[in-house]
């Protein structure tokens, strides 16, 4: 919204609600010069005076803008026109005034550096890293950061407004559908290409809302457009040419891409039957169909070509953002559904956008069942002791869960992603499972050990200083005080900081079950992201680590805010003899690490010198061993930087605290 010297008015802030009270206060806010961040919600003594009588909260940040105050604004509209990314970051909390209305313009060109600051070269740094992630995604939000920029902290509030590249419809076939569906695509902002190898019918006076129109057979001009960088997960293909010889080769290459943000292809029934029947003789897998909408749309009873586009449009909404597709008045809960679940579903925003995007192919034909926000019915039960969990687990089966702290069980039922049967609380089990003991040979740390209990053991930062480096930039007191090691081990989230810290002191997992109980080295112990090696009928009740003579660990985090999960982490424990390493073992977070290249760099610093070379080397490998995704916490490559970065850092962390270590008695 903005409002003109003259008092005229551009643009809205709301559906009506707050716009009088907003257009009085940037009145005060242009006269006075200072920004302010204003709040309206149902709980104010003026929300009502205000219109704001539909519920929620809005924080609307009010701040005046000349050349003076953002000297940057025309090479920031220059950039937009042009289709150029560029975030604005701008400070709208902050301890000392002074700061607020800042800004720092990012981009991701490394030849055209950031302008402007927002007050530190710290808080630059910070800031421009994280505005990147966000611009990768396309999207906009508030960070958080300490006063300084220190990512570790509180304080000041920085706003990134993100001006992406409109995302990408590629429309093939170029039939009067297709021309409804360019105008439709348009008015959602959408960068529509209208792409058809008969010249005859692909012209640019047909389709005039289009922004390209291609002469060229679909499957080669997708495949040239996934080649030249220009897919990517926000790209809609909608392929309405009926032809076999031209719709199933463009779906070939389209339903193998890695990421997509909507695949839908226009027929009738009989007409999806063979083309599936094409699809599958292709080599195309069960996974990769599951992504295809077909028939396109949703069924709106659509007649008419510009019907049916809003039919196909109404379908790519839903899919977007887990809409259902049914009339709001025959559905209850919020009408407006916050999904971004990289931050409520703790997990990495790489696997859970391909879980969530199983979930909605799984549920498209019937997803008046799927609540974001409501787990599915269970039945609930309560231990006494491991006997009787163990009895449990093996009376109820497969469908049974255990909880203790909750903290990553509990946001999955919440998306239907987990959906037990049966819980089995056992926090009644503490007594029986909540130690933690030292010895000068094995260090036993029972499943229900909380986290504070960990954080808290003096004997155990002694001989496993990582367990204190972890505990310590694991979420908040909150979960401290609840959540559990054993929670945090059979959860086999790849952003879990034990997981990690457990990998890289060879811990063995004692199991215990009905036919008794097995040692599971952890290597073994976790199958892959949110699976373990466990049977149903068995529980984790201990964790062992060995105590070796001259060996110490470390581990390190990058958050985006205190207690956050990883944006990426390391993890390392070092054996030295003479200052030469004899054995190590290094652990990545969040980073999709691969562990035989992880165990090659491990068997590659044996018999190498303790020094800053050999660390460096590392870390070179660290960054060539893991693959993670580009998601709201920061650019792919950014967090290959950071794994090698902090493999580095905990490699030198560990020989230190070795080097530190007393000397054994007798010497």
């Amino acid at each position: 919204m903005v409002v003109a010297p003259d008092g005229s008015v551009s643009g809205s802030v709301s559906g009506g609600c707050v716009e009088r009270a907003v257009y009085e206060s940037a009145g005060e806010v242009t006269r006075t010069g200072v920004p302010r961040l204003e709040r309206y919600g149902v709980s104010d003594d003026d929300a009502f005076a205000v219109g704001l009588t539909c519920g929620g909260i809005i924080d609307i940040f009010i701040e005046a803008v000349s050349p003076a105050t953002f000297p940057e604004l025309v090479a920031v509209a220059e950039d937009i026109a042009a289709n150029v990314p560029v975030a604005v970051a701008t400070v709208i909390a902050h301890p000392d005034p002074q700061w607020v209305g800042r800004r720092l313009v990012v981009r991701t060109d490394p030849s055209r550096p950031t302008a402007g600051s927002l007050g530190s070269v710290r808080a630059d740094a910070a800031v421009t890293d994280d505005a990147r992630g966000l611009l990768a995604l396309g999207r906009s939000e508030i960070l958080e950061y300490g006063p300084d920029g220190q990512r570790r902290g509180e304080g000041m509030e920085i706003f990134v407004s993100s001006f992406a590249p409109r995302p990408r419809m590629l429309v093939f076939g170029a039939i009067d559908f297709a021309a409804a569906l360019a105008r439709q695509g348009s008015f959602l902002g959408y960068r529509v290409t209208v792409c058809d190898a008969r010249a005859v019918f692909a012209t640019r006076a047909r389709f005039p809302t289009a922004d390209e129109v291609v002469v060229e057979w679909p499957s080669r001009y997708l495949a040239a457009e996934v080649q030249a960088g220009a897919i990517d997960e926000r790209t809609v293909i909608c392929v309405l040419t009926h032809d076999p010889k031209f719709d199933v080769p463009v779906l070939e290459v389209a339903l193998r891409l890695p990421r997509i943000g909507y695949i839908g292809a226009m027929g009738s029934r009989q007409t999806h039957d063979d083309r599936m029947s094409r699809l599958c003789a292709a080599g195309l897998t069960d996974a990769e169909l599951s992504q295809l909408s077909s028939p396109i749309g949703l069924d709106l009873g659509a007649r008419t070509p510009e019907e049916t586009a809003v039919s196909i449009a109404a379908d790519i909404i839903a899919r977007r953002w887990g809409g259902g597709g049914r009339p709001l008045a025959e559905t209850s809960g919020r009408i407006h559904r916050d999904l971004q679940v990289a931050d409520d579903f703790e997990a990495s925003a790489g696997q859970v956008q391909r879980l969530l995007n199983s979930i909605l192919t799984a549920v498209s034909g019937g997803a008046d069942t799927f609540d974001m926000q409501v787990p599915g019915s269970f039945e609930y039960e309560r231990a006494t002791s491991v006997d009787h969990a163990i009895g449990l687990l093996d009376r109820l089966g497969e469908g049974a869960r255990l909880v203790a702290g909750g903290h990553s069980l509990l946001p999955m039922m919440k998306l239907r992603i987990a959906n037990p049967e049966y819980l089995v609380d056992i926090n009644d089990l503490a007594p029986e499972l909540g130690y933690v003991i030292t010895d000068p040979t094995l260090v036993r740390i029972g499943a229900m050990a909380r986290h504070r209990e960990i954080l808290e053991s003096e004997a155990l930062a002694a001989v496993c200083p990582i367990f204190r480096d972890a505990e310590l930039v694991i979420a908040d007191p909150v979960v401290r005080n609840r959540g559990t090691l054993g929670g945090s081990l059979c959860q086999a989230d790849p952003a879990e900081d034990l997981s990690t810290v457990c990998t890289v002191l060879d811990a063995v997992c004692l199991a215990r079950g009905s036919s008794g109980e097995r040692e599971i080295a952890i290597d073994e112990f976790q199958a892959g992201p949110y699976e373990t090696t466990l049977a149903p009928s068995e529980m984790l009740v201990e964790v062992r680590i060995p105590v070796r003579h001259n060996t110490s660990s470390a581990y390190a985090k990058v958050e985006r805010r205190v207690g956050d999960w990883a944006v990426t982490a390391a993890g390392a424990a070092v054996t030295l003899d003479n200052d030469t390493i004899t054995a190590a073992r290094v652990g990545l977070t969040a980073v999709n690490p691969d562990p035989a290249a992880l165990a090659e760099l491990a068997a590659a610093l044996v018999g190498r010198p303790a020094n800053e070379d050999t660390f460096a080397e590392a870390g070179r490998r660290a960054g060539q061993a893991c693959e993670p995704v580009t998601d709201i916490r920061g650019t792919a490559d950014y967090k290959r930087h950071l794994a090698a970065e902090l493999t580095i850092r905990t490699l030198r962390s560990a020989v230190g605290r070795v080097r530190n270590q007393p000397a054994p008695e007798g010497n």
